[in-house]
């Protein structure tokens, strides 16, 4: 699979999409919830409302990563950057 420049170094695409969408699925998890409160429901309802918000992030991550797999041609493990050829000297 490719990889992702980072600050730190290059990652896979896979484990940089998972850490995303978990962070995004608790995020929405929590604003569900909260909004449900904000509305005056009750509080065992606006559990079950970001519990299900939070599933439904996870299950599109899980698409999203089948798609990836599927998708995007397995990079080589020893292949590094491609090399230019010809002289890398100024013609006069």
């Amino acid at each position: 699979m490719s990889t992702v420049d980072s600050g730190g170094g290059a990652i896979p695409v896979g484990l940089a999409w998972t850490s995303l969408v978990q962070r995004a699925a608790v995020i929405a998890g929590c604003l569900t919830a909260l909004l449900a409160l904000v509305r005056h429901v009750p509080v065992h309802v606006a559990s079950l409302r970001g519990a299900y918000a939070w599933g439904a992030v996870l299950v599109v991550e899980r698409l999203g990563r089948w798609l990836l797999q599927h998708t995007v041609p397995p990079a080589d493990e020893g292949e590094g950057p491609p090399e230019q050829t010809g002289s890398h000297e100024p013609s006069e």
